[in-house]
């Protein structure tokens, strides 16, 4: 616990990875507690104590740092389109490397959602992106813009 608030005060947050070379044993201790949250929710059987989810409760700690990192990169993709006025977000974006990829991931994943395969967006994702106008079909996009220039012409 004391190593993790020590994480927490070096790092700014609580993504402590598993396999942490600084300090192995505390990744594999911060996916323990995650686990066994989990399993506590579930209301399987779990290591974790009501005391011991209190604790880790009054640090803010983070149960769900794959939710938590969706959430930031989706406040970079309000950002860039604020800056930009669309989601066509570079694929090598150097302002923000990460960005493009995943913007690249969701429109790939909704496409495999669309065909019924497995997929890690969820229909609340899917809302939240729609929610903004987040441009599914970029090539479709920009292929109408080009035909309006044709016309236009």
């Amino acid at each position: 616990y004391q190593e993790l608030i020590r994480y927490r005060n070096e790092h700014g947050d609580f993504l402590v990875p598993q396999v942490y070379a600084s300090n192995p044993t505390l990744g594999k201790w911060v996916s323990n507690q995650r686990q066994a949250y989990q399993r506590y929710l579930d209301n399987k059987p779990s290591q974790i104590t009501p005391e011991r989810i209190q604790q880790l409760n009054d640090i803010d700690f983070l149960w769900e740092p794959l939710e938590y990192k969706w959430n930031l990169q989706y406040q970079e993709l309000i950002r860039y389109r604020n800056e930009h006025g669309d989601f066509l977000v570079p694929q090598v974006y150097a302002s923000n490397p990460t960005l493009g990829k995943w913007v690249s991931n969701q429109r790939q994943a909704y496409q495999r959602y669309l065909d019924n395969k497995p997929s890690q967006i969820t229909p609340e994702r899917i809302q939240q992106l729609n929610d903004i106008d987040f441009l599914w079909e970029p090539l479709e996009y920009k292929w109408n813009l080009q035909y309006q220039e044709l016309i236009r012409y």
